[in-house]
């Protein structure tokens, strides 16, 4: 049964129904869950801003610690202060020299920022340094064996004030003192206190735009500060462990918990907002939402307008480049750059062009190669017959004449045959060329006796100029055998050499029997052909065309009178030795 032909539609108008069914989609199940929707949306956006706040006061907690991690390090490496700590007895006026020093030292940290509120370092040998307001501040031994055992490092605490049990009222970093000389000796311990009064503010700003609370933890489950109703913190902290997620709803609460690890500290910052306040804002955002529809729909559609155009444009590129192929055109290439399938085609396009040009280059390469060996074959032999005749006639002319002729045939079968094995170089100069055919004519005029006049006529300047060897004498040989010889009477060969802006030409006419022009153009043209007939010819032609182009080679047309003219086209090139 004969299938039915489809009718054709087009690719940009599949791509804009597409389009219109996919705008529909969205706006009938957003209308049908519009209320419930909207309250996750509430949620996402608060969720998003609360993230950012937090993020924030994060960062802003972050900078004050590593600015005193910062100033750790530069008090740690204080000449003064590791001059004192090193210090084994002094007198009491050398003492307290070295503590003003080290105190100016330290009260310049301390007023430069701030973030700190005062510098304490107690050293081994019972020296203490000091910047700032500690008097009322709180070392306990434990935070200095801790900072021992640390070995340099240094860790965060919440401190509270001197002989009381209040509220942490200050965020301290502690670490030890080592002497540069020996690592394992302690010089001292170090103490830097910041006042957490420096950021209760951000707190307190935070809960009057998010309602709920924010708590800062540290890693022992210890509040440092808090804002808002923080009777939940610990256990929503234990939570988002559980969790191992940034971020839960617990709707049982009614709250939306967010926490944010920071590094180095240890410490958490813990939110907890009121969902049912978030929802005042709901009929707002479903209003939002509705506009918000009628937008996507017709953004979806001016999407699928330019999405269409964006597919089938490349696709046009495409189609043109596959018309190239197919006229036997390989070199082609995809000019565009995408991230996506069309990308992906362009890339593997290329590529199949690339390897298609490659294969019909070596099929080509190999055929040259194969004419090549064939015509070394024949250069190597030349012409068996040819060679005996000749031979023939230096045997019979040395018996009947005077040495004189014998030797010029000799000489020129010699030559001819050292400008044969001369070399394997594709282009030889014109001169050469020239000289090989002068020699052919010595030993084709004692061959022919006066039957054949050869005529040669070339410029000395075209002797500068490249060829491709051995092109003209086959085609003279040619007018002799099947030109002049087969008529049976005298006959002229006309060897002309001439060039213009571009192109090398040699003419090859003879005016005997002429030959059908048609015949010999496809004889050239069966380049597959196998025929011995023709052979040298095709060879000449195939070797040219295939080193140079089809625009140059072998063209034939018939002469004035009678015979033939073959003309020989290659580009004008410069000769050099090493062609």
């Amino acid at each position: 049964m004969k299938k039915k032909k489809q009718m054709f539609v087009s690719l940009n108008v599949k791509v804009f129904i597409l389009g219109i069914v996919i705008s529909m989609i969205p706006i009938a199940i957003i209308g049908t869950v519009l209320y419930r929707k909207s309250l996750e949306i509430v949620e996402q956006k608060q969720e998003a801003a609360s993230e950012n706040a937090l993020d924030s006061i994060a960062d802003s907690i972050q900078v004050t610690t590593d600015y005193v991690g910062n100033l750790s390090l530069y008090i740690i490496q204080n000449s003064d202060v590791k001059e004192t700590l090193l210090a084994e007895s002094m007198t009491g006026s050398e003492l307290l020299r070295r503590q003003n020093e080290v105190a100016k030292s330290l009260m310049f940290y301390t007023g430069q920022n701030q973030f700190v509120n005062s510098i304490y370092i107690e050293g081994e040998n019972g020296l203490v340094l000091h910047a700032g307001d500690v008097r009322d501040v709180k070392r306990e031994e434990e935070l200095a064996g801790r900072a021992k055992k640390l070995m340099g490092k240094s860790f965060w605490t919440g401190t509270s004030a001197k002989n009381d049990d209040s509220p942490v009222v200050y965020l301290t970093l502690t670490r030890s003192i080592r002497d540069t000389e020996n690592l394992q000796n302690t010089l001292g311990t170090l103490w830097i206190n910041v006042p957490l009064s420096k950021m209760k503010e951000q707190f307190s700003n935070y809960i009057e735009t998010y309602p709920g609370y924010i708590a800062l933890v540290d890693d022992d489950g210890n509040v440092l500060l808090s804002a808002g109703k923080s009777e939940t913190v610990i256990s929503d902290l234990e939570k988002l462990k559980e969790s191992r997620i940034t971020t839960i709803s617990d709707k049982k609460s009614n709250t939306l918990v967010y926490g944010n690890k920071l590094p180095d500290t240890g410490w958490t910052i813990v939110s907890g907002l009121e969902r049912s306040k978030l929802l005042e804002e709901n009929r707002t955002i479903r209003d939002l939402l509705i506009y918000g529809i009628v937008a996507s729909m017709l953004l979806c559609l001016l999407t699928s307008v330019l999405f269409s155009r964006a597919i089938l444009h490349p696709l046009r590129l495409l189609t043109g480049k596959i018309r190239e192929v197919k006229e036997d055109n390989y070199d082609v290439q995809l000019q565009f750059e995408s991230n996506d399938e069309i990308g992906i085609l362009s890339t593997q396009f290329n590529a199949m062009t690339r390897r298609m040009n490659e294969l019909v280059n070596e099929v080509l390469t190999g055929k040259v190669l194969q004419t090549e060996a064939e015509l070394k074959a024949l250069q190597a032999q030349i012409n068996p017959h040819f060679l005996y005749n000749n031979l023939d006639t230096a045997y019979w002319m040395s018996r009947l004449e005077h040495a004189d002729k014998t030797g010029r045939v000799v000489l020129a079968i010699a030559d001819l045959y050292r400008l044969t094995m001369n070399s394997g170089q594709k282009f030889i100069s014109v001169e050469t060329e020239i000289r090989y055919v002068e020699n052919y004519i010595v030993i084709q005029e004692l061959r022919t006796a006066d039957q054949i006049q050869f005529h040669i006529e070339a410029d000395e300047e075209l002797f500068q100029w490249a060829t491709m060897r051995f092109v003209i004498q086959p085609l003279v040989e040619n007018s002799v055998e099947h030109g002049i010889l087969p008529s049976g009477r005298e006959g002229d060969i006309w060897i002309r050499g001439f060039k213009d802006e571009e192109n090398l030409y040699f003419e090859v006419e003879d005016n005997g029997d002429s030959i059908d022009i048609s015949e010999i153009e496809e004889l050239l043209m069966d380049v597959k052909s196998e025929e011995k007939r023709g052979m040298a010819i095709r060879n000449i032609d195939q070797r040219i065309k295939l080193q140079f182009g089809k625009n140059y080679g072998l063209f034939f047309r018939a002469g004035t009178e009678n015979g033939t003219v073959v003309r020989i086209v290659q580009p004008l090139l410069a000769y050099t030795k090493h062609m």
